[in-house]
This record gives structure tokens, sequence and C-alpha cells, in this order.
């Protein structure tokens, strides 16, 4: 504080700026805004479970038919349990292409609105999207040995 009224005084056409406080005040800002933004994450991935939950649950009945319909033609339990990992495989391919595209798409928009380099971190990437394609698998197939059960 004595070096700045020191300057102000012996050069009164120079500013003399705080850089600490500004730095403080940018830490705080980008602190908030990482603490909305992780709010934010935490509450699309809770809506996002509780889709997957509802979705799981509205396919209980028809995969307990269609287990039914797979017995009287024939098919085994492997058979079955393959068929319904295939198609569920199927929808997780989907849902990690979309996530893929929705997330680098904005990454990419958020780094140019930002002026700061695009970083993506391929582990983290590779855990999303491995994650993307074997939870559809495993929620349907939990769902679906429940409703199996029921109907055997």
């Amino acid at each position: 504080a004595r070096l700045r009224r020191e300057l102000s005084r012996q050069l009164p056409n120079v500013s003399v700026i705080d850089a600490g406080a500004l730095l403080a005040s940018a830490r705080r800002t980008l602190s908030l805004i990482l603490t909305a933004v992780g709010a934010l994450a935490a509450f699309c991935v809770g809506m996002g479970a509780l889709v997957v939950a509802g979705l799981v649950a509205l396919g209980r009945g028809e995969r307990g038919e269609e287990a039914s319909l797979e017995r009287a033609l024939g098919w085994t339990e492997a058979e079955s349990r393959f068929a319904d990992a295939a198609e569920l495989l199927g929808l997780g391919v989907l849902c990690a292409v979309c996530a893929a595209v929705a997330g680098a798409g904005l990454t990419w928009a958020l780094a140019r609105r930002l002026d700061v380099p695009l970083a993506i971190d391929p582990a983290e990437t590779a855990a999303l999207l491995l994650a993307a394609l074997l939870l559809p698998v495993l929620a349907g197939l939990l769902s679906g040995s429940a409703a199996r059960r029921r109907t055997s």
C-alpha cells in the first residue's frame, strides 16, 4: 500500500493496479462458476439416472412378455439374454455417439467462447463412452432378469 501511494505521488499519470486483488477476485468468480457447473452436472446426472430408471421400469413388463414368447419359440435362456444384450448394446452405442458428439461440440464452443485451447482428456473420454455403452446393457439385463424370474 505504501509503495502504491509513493508511485502514485511520483508518477501521477500512471495507474497502479493491485494484481493480487484482481487475481483473488478472478479466483473467487471462477470458483463460483465451477461450483455452479458442478451442481448443474450433478443435477443432469441425477435426472439421467431417473430417466434410465423409468425406462427400465417401463421395459420390465415388455421384457417379461418377450421372455415368454422366446421360451415358447424354443429359445434357451442364453440365447434370450444374448438377444437382449445385443439390443441394449445398440442402445448404448447410440447413447455413446450422442453423448460424444454433444460433449465435443459443447466443449469446442466453450473453449472458443472463452478463447482457451481445446483440451480433451482421452482417459476421461474413454471412461465416459464406456459407461455410456455399458450402463444401458447392465440396467436392461438386470431388469430383464427380474422380469424373466417373474414370468417363469
